[in-house]
């Protein structure tokens, strides 16, 4: 049905809890994709809207797939980048994508490097054993 599409999003707490749930009942290995535009304005910023979550709730979740994490990527870097196109312009517009102020960018630039460090730890960390390792071929005891 339409309901629960139309709810609100659940808390950070709440969506922790399901992805216990689930955790706990898969086998598989997990592939972790993450936007950083999930999290709350005083971990980093975006250009983009901003979630609710901390860095705590995503290495909770991250160690959820300890053992099981065969990839990952990281995306939602701030960026002052200007399309070119008039069509990737006025979409960037529709998604709330504000350019910072200059006197901004570096400070903003510099959370999300250290959310990066914190983020790829924990991955690094949940990594399976049959992990590809960044120089092929697969990595032994990651």
């Amino acid at each position: 049905g339409r309901a629960p599409a139309l709810e609100p999003g659940p808390t950070p707490h709440r969506l922790l809890e399901r992805v216990a749930k689930h955790a706990k009942r898969a086998t598989l290995p997990v592939y972790v994709s993450i936007d950083k535009d999930v999290f709350s304005a005083e971990v980093a910023r975006t250009n983009w809207d901003q979630g609710q979550l901390l860095l705590q709730h995503a290495l909770d979740a991250i160690g959820l797939f300890s053992g099981r994490v065969i990839g990952s990527d990281i995306t939602g870097e701030v960026s002052t980048y200007r399309y070119q196109t008039w069509w990737k312009r006025w979409l960037s517009n529709r998604d709330g994508q504000e350019i910072p102020p200059a006197s901004l960018i570096d400070a903003w630039q510099r959370e999300h490097a250290l959310l990066n460090r914190s983020l790829v730890t924990a991955l690094d960390d949940a990594a399976s054993p049959r992990s590809v390792s960044p120089h092929g071929g697969y990595a032994e005891g990651v």
